[in-house]
C-alpha cells in the first residue's frame, strides 16, 4: 500500500501542474485572438454601420427623385472594402412615406452587389452609395421627410450557423418640392378648423456640415461648420443647439458646447461654425457627436436632435525593429531576413503585408501578417536567395504597407545591405611572375676557394724557406766544429 502512494502522488502532483499549463495555452493561443472571439465571431468589437452625410434628395418636374444611402463601417470608410457574409438594407415605409410613391414592387431590398462605387479617371476610390429610386404621386404634399433603412449584417468572420445578423437603423431625410403645398389658413389652422398638419418630419433640420481641416487627426482642434434649415413654412426663433459626445472624445475648444441662432426664416438656411477639440483617444471607438436643438415657433417650444459621425483619425503607429540578417553570404546560398513589428498606435491596422524588394535577392513569398491590434507584435522570418550571376555588394528593401480604420495606405521601407561572395573566387586569376633581384651565377671556383689556397701555398712555402733556412745554418755551425777540432 505504501509502495503504491509513492507512485501515485507525484503523478497527481504533476497533473496539478500540467492543468494551469494547458489553460494558459488555451486562453492564450499565438494568434492573440480569444477563444471567445474566434467562436461567437467577434461579438465583442463595436463594429457598427452608421450614415455619411450626403446632399438632400430632391424630387424633380417629372417627379423622380433618387434617395441615395452612403454607409459607413466601423472598419473602413469604403463599404465595399470590408468583406460580408450577409448584408442587406431595406427600405421602411410608414404611413406618411406611402402616401408619397407609386410602388411598382413589392421588395426594394439590396445588397452588397447592388453597392454604386464611384472612381475618378485613375480608378481610385471616391465614395459609394445604394440608390433607391422613387416615382412620386403628383399629388404628394411638398416638404421635408425622413425614411428609416434598416440593415442587417454579419461580418466576415462570423459563424452563420450560430450568430444572427447585427442590425442598424439609418434616418435618410430627402424632400418634396414639386408636389402640392399643404392647405393653410390665415389664422394657421385648416380650413375645417383643425391644427394644421406640418407634412415635414423634421421641422430643423441638419442639413450638412464640414471640417476645416478635412482631414482631421486624433488630438487635433479643428472648425465645425453646420447648416441648419428651417423645413417649415414659418419662421422659427430662438435657435439652440448643444453639442454632446458620450465618451468625451470631442469637445469644444473654447468651453461652451452650445450654439445660438437668433432665427431662421421660412425654408431658409443658417450656417454656425464651431472650434471642436478631438482628444487622442478618438476615433479608437466611432467619433458621434450629438446635437439638441430647442426653438420656438408661433409661440410654441419644439425640441429635436440629430447625430453624427466625424471622421476622426486615429495616426497608425507600426514600429519596426532592426532587420536581422548576416552581412556575408556565398553565392547561391539562402539568407534568413528576420525582423519584429510592433503596433504602437492605439488603433486596429490592417491588411499588413511585409515584402523584400531587391535587386540581387528574391524572397519566397510575401508575407501577408493580417490585422494588428493595439499592442500587438509580428514577426517577419523569411528564406531569400541571391539570383544568379549576382556578386559583390547587394541592396534591397524590405518592405512594409498597412491600412488604418478608414482604408487609407502607410507604406514603410527599411533598407538591407550585404556582400555576396562568389564561390570561384581566386581560381580563375591568371598568375602572373614577379621579378626579384638574383646575383649572378659564377662557373669554376669561386674566388674565395682561390684566395685560400693561395694563402695555404704561401704559408707552405714560407714554412719550407724557414726550413732551408735553419737547416743551412746547422750545415754551417757543424763545419765551423770540424775545423776547430
Amino acid at each position: 500500500m505504501n509502495a503504491l502512494k509513492k507512485t501515485l502522488l507525484p503523478l497527481l502532483l504533476a497533473c496539478l501542474l500540467l492543468v494551469p499549463m494547458f489553460a494558459l495555452a488555451a486562453e492564450d493561443d499565438e494568434s492573440g485572438i480569444s477563444g471567445t472571439q474566434i467562436s461567437g465571431g467577434f461579438k465583442d468589437l463595436p463594429d457598427q454601420i452608421t450614415a455619411v452625410q450626403r446632399p438632400i434628395a430632391v424630387d424633380s418636374d417629372i417627379h423622380y427623385i433618387d434617395i441615395q444611402v452612403s454607409l459607413k463601417y466601423k472598419i473602413y470608410e469604403a463599404l465595399n472594402r470590408n468583406p460580408f457574409k450577409y448584408f442587406t438594407i431595406t427600405p421602411e415605409f410608414d404611413d406618411s412615406i406611402k402616401d408619397l410613391f407609386v410602388f411598382d414592387k413589392s421588395n426594394y431590398t439590396q445588397y452588397i452587389s447592388d453597392l454604386v462605387v464611384v472612381t475618378d479617371e485613375e480608378g481610385n476610390y471616391i465614395e459609394d452609395y445604394f440608390s433607391f429610386p422613387f416615382w412620386v404621386k403628383e399629388d404628394a404634399i411638398n416638404g421635408n421627410y425622413t425614411m428609416n433603412f434598416k440593415v442587417k449584417f454579419l461580418n466576415f468572420y462570423a459563424d452563420v450557423n450560430q450568430e444572427q445578423p447585427e442590425e442598424a437603423t439609418i434616418p435618410v431625410h430627402f424632400r418634396i418640392e414639386n408636389g402640392k403645398d399643404a392647405p393653410k389658413t390665415s389664422d394657421g389652422g385648416s380650413s375645417d378648423g383643425t391644427p394644421e398638419k406640418n407634412p415635414s418630419t423634421a421641422m430643423l433640420l441638419l442639413e450638412s456640415y464640414t471640417l476645416n481641416p478635412e482631414d482631421v487627426v486624433a488630438g487635433d482642434e479643428f472648425d465645425l461648420t453646420f447648416v441648419f434649415r428651417n423645413t417649415t413654412s414659418k419662421t422659427i426663433y430662438d435657435i439652440k443647439a448643444t453639442l454632446s459626445n458620450e465618451l468625451n472624445t470631442l469637445l469644444p475648444a473654447n468651453g461652451s458646447s452650445t450654439i445660438y441662432i437668433e432665427k431662421i426664416a421660412a425654408d431658409e438656411t443658417a450656417e454656425a461654425t464651431v472650434r471642436m477639440r478631438s482628444t487622442p483617444n478618438c476615433g479608437i471607438e466611432p467619433a458621434v457627436l450629438k446635437v439638441a436643438y430647442n426653438y420656438v415657433q408661433s409661440k410654441l417650444a419644439y425640441e429635436g436632435s440629430d447625430s453624427i459621425t466625424l471622421p476622426v483619425r486615429q495616426l497608425p503607429n507600426l514600429s519596426l525593429d532592426t532587420p536581422y540578417y548576416p552581412t556575408e553570404v556565398y553565392q547561391g546560398d539562402a539568407v534568413n531576413l528576420m525582423m519584429n513589428l510592433f503596433n504602437k498606435g492605439k488603433s486596429t491596422i490592417y491588411n499588413v503585408t511585409v515584402s523584400l524588394e531587391s535587386d540581387g535577392l528574391r524572397a519566397e513569398e510575401t508575407y501577408f501578417a493580417g490585422n494588428m491590434d493595439s499592442g500587438a507584435s509580428k514577426s517577419y522570418d523569411v528564406m531569400a536567395y541571391t539570383m544568379d550571376g549576382v556578386s559583390g555588394p547587394v541592396t534591397g528593401n524590405i518592405v512594409v504597407t498597412y491600412e488604418d480604420d478608414y482604408g487609407v495606405e502607410t507604406r514603410k521601407e527599411v533598407p538591407i545591405s550585404l556582400n555576396v561572395i562568389a564561390m570561384d573566387y581566386g581560381m580563375d586569376e591568371p598568375v602572373v611572375d614577379i621579378p626579384v633581384d638574383v646575383e649572378p651565377v659564377q662557373t669554376g671556383m669561386p674566388l674565395w676557394g682561390w684566395i685560400a689556397i693561395g694563402g695555404g701555398v704561401a704559408v707552405v712555402a714560407l714554412v719550407i724557406v724557414l726550413l732551408v733556412v735553419k737547416r743551412a745554418k746547422r750545415k754551417k755551425n757543424e763545419e765551423m766544429d770540424d775545423e776547430m777540432d
